[in-house]
């Protein structure tokens, strides 16, 4: 999801020595590779910045303080994006979903 956001946002920053200064971008995204008969030439897609993202995390840490506590990217690219997770909507029917998965394995 942060990929996501950086992309669509075109961010950039500061990444840890030696990276130094970084972009967002698509290298190694399988699904955005064109060219001389790529992936996205044969199948019809849509852009990466609209991909649906689902997860099983079920914790009540919130998006954005989860992926600063992890650790897992750059802290200045987090600072960035996290300000967008708030606005990440979870539908109804995944969480009804979710409650029917919790209630099946605690009455196993």
């Amino acid at each position: 999801m942060a990929g996501q956001i950086a992309n669509r946002d075109e961010l950039s920053w500061e990444g840890a020595p030696p990276a130094g200064k970084r972009e967002a971008n698509l290298l190694g995204c399988i699904t955005q590779l064109g060219g001389q008969r790529g992936f996205k030439d044969d199948y019809p897609l849509s852009k990466f910045v609209d991909a649906v993202v689902g997860g099983w995390d079920i914790r009540s840490t919130p998006l954005g303080s989860a992926l600063y506590n992890s650790r897992v990217l750059d802290y200045d690219l987090v600072r960035q994006v996290q300000v967008s997770f708030p606005l990440v909507v979870v539908s109804s029917y995944f969480l009804l979903l979710m409650k029917a998965v919790l209630y099946y394995f605690i009455c196993q």
